[in-house]
């Protein structure tokens, strides 16, 4: 990783929540989307699974969590209702921010991921029957 998650909690991550791409209208459903710092913007859209992994690993740090958690919903589209709902809010980390590491271990440990350049974010792999 040589460092690149340093920046990570350094500085407030500045974030938007927008349609998701393709949407002519209105809806409920949002997409993260990290707009800075520049480099919190360049990790998101990295395509790195070591980065996604390694943001994961922040979430047990209390000073961290927060942005790495923005990020990795930027990175996957999982939980980003859960970042939206918890913007600004100082009891995130007392409410979900304490569990989101097992949270998002258990799923990145099970999911297949790619990186799909047009959406600039990892998706699931069909499972197999």
């Amino acid at each position: 990783m040589n460092g690149r998650l340093d920046v990570v909690g350094r500085d407030e991550v500045v974030f938007a929540t927008m349609r998701p791409h393709g949407s002519s209208s209105a809806t409920l459903e949002r997409r993260v989307v990290v707009l800075g710092p520049p480099e919190l913007r360049e990790l998101a859209e990295s395509g790195d699974i070591s980065v996604a992994e390694g943001l994961i690993g922040l979430l047990e740090d209390p000073s961290r969590a927060w942005a790495a958690q923005v990020l990795l919903a930027a990175m996957t589209g999982r939980e980003e209702k859960l970042v939206e709902s918890f913007q600004g809010r100082p009891d995130w980390w007392d409410t979900v921010g304490k569990t989101a590491h097992a949270r998002w271990r258990a799923w990145f440990d099970g999911a297949r991921l790619s990186w799909d350049a047009d959406e600039r974010r990892f998706v699931e792999a069909p499972t197999r029957a």
